[in-house]
């Protein structure tokens, strides 16, 4: 729903507006600040490559510090990153995701942390089979 403002605090037009979280501000000003504010489309689309390659790279450090010197999960030898994970070894994850975030927030946690002790590196298979049935079918039957 529209509001008629005697005027836009900007550029002095009389328009009609929605004024939810933008102050005074006609929603030609608002749209120009926006684009202002995020460059050209390149510039988001490089800004978006650079964070991607930034978590990519937190992760690798992570599972890196966990895997004993190696991006490799500890109980099968997976090497493929996509497939890595970081474990709570006396579980709890679930609730501990809740509190400092999960993804990259988390491996950021750790970092922050100094990379406490009481996790390793899995893949997501071993991490699963050890929450659901408490062991790891590779360990059970090598």
């Amino acid at each position: 729903m529209g509001i008629l403002l005697d005027a836009c605090r900007l550029c002095g037009k009389e328009k009609t507006k929605f004024i939810k979280g933008r102050g005074l501000r006609c929603a030609d000003c608002w749209e120009k600040k926006r684009r202002r504010n995020r460059g050209t489309p390149e510039k988001a689309q490089k800004l978006v490559q650079t964070k991607k390659e930034k978590r990519k790279k937190l992760k690798k450090e992570v599972l890196r510090h966990y895997g004993k010197d190696q991006i490799v999960c500890v109980c099968c030898g997976e090497t493929h990153i996509e497939f890595l994970c970081i474990d709570h070894i006396h579980g709890g994850g679930s609730q501990h995701r809740k509190e400092v975030g999960s993804g990259w927030k988390f491996y950021m946690w750790l970092k922050r942390n100094s990379f406490p002790e009481g996790f390793r590196t899995l893949c997501h298979n071993c991490n699963a089979a050890r929450g659901i049935f408490g062991y790891c079918p590779h360990k059970k039957n090598g």
